[in-house]
């Protein structure tokens, strides 16, 4: 199959957790598809499956039944090792909590992943990056030096280094205040505007709402 549309491609995205004789559904046959430019915006109560989703969609999990496309790869079989270079050439992740080792400088902190993936020919790049997300200024600068907002956009950085087409942002406002979260969605939008697939699992419904499409999960199913 190809799938020259959209930056993901699912059907059927089901997960099923096991619990001594019972089977617990995270994900009841879920469709997802994203495009290049696309904000999709995920919502629903705890439990409902949005971080589950993310975590196929992000092949850091397994699908138990379904079908995953990113770009034209075809994930739902692959074992590990394809899924960890999958991941390293197609997407950057983003959290609520900014995971920033305190020790290092902010240039620093978005340098790792090069450094894990051994390609430090790329590091001038991650200069560029911190002018786009706004921080050209604060390179040499300790996460403890800077507010919430700020080391966000290094977290944000730090996702973009390994060039992803995709952005998977788990609640990434939810720890800031709101000046702060219009700077990240601003910062989304633009990134959107360059032709990365951004999807963003969240709780807040104000910033689900500004998205382009807006999915809401309960028990593990989309629901209108």
């Amino acid at each position: 199959m190809e799938n020259n549309k959209h930056a993901i491609y699912g059907e059927g995205l089901t997960r099923i957790f096991q619990r001594g004789s019972e089977k617990l559904y995270a994900l009841r046959g879920v469709d997802f598809q994203i495009s290049p430019g696309e904000i999709v915006s995920i919502v629903g109560r705890s439990g409902c499956g949005k971080t589950t989703l993310l975590n196929m969609v992000g092949c850091l999990d397994t699908l138990s039944e379904g079908t995953l496309y990113i770009g034209n790869t075809e994930v739902s079989r692959l074992k590990e090792k394809d899924l960890i270079k999958v991941r390293r050439e197609n997407i950057g992740f983003v959290f609520q909590l900014f995971y920033l080792i305190p020790t290092l400088t902010a240039y620093e902190n978005a340098l790792l992943p090069l450094l894990f993936a051994r390609r430090l020919d790329k590091k001038e790049k991650v200069k560029e990056i911190f002018q786009k997300v706004g921080l050209g200024e604060r390179l040499n600068m300790l996460p403890s030096e800077l507010d919430g907002g700020d080391m966000q956009r290094i977290a944000i950085a730090r996702a973009l280094v390994n060039e992803p087409k995709i952005i998977l942002a788990d609640e990434p406002t939810g720890r800031l205040e709101s000046k702060s979260k219009e700077k990240i969605f601003g910062l989304f939008k633009k990134l959107a505007e360059d032709g990365l697939a951004i999807i963003i699992a969240t709780h807040d419904l104000g910033l689900a709402s500004r998205a382009d499409r807006m999915i809401r999960l309960k028990d593990g199913m989309v629901v209108n």
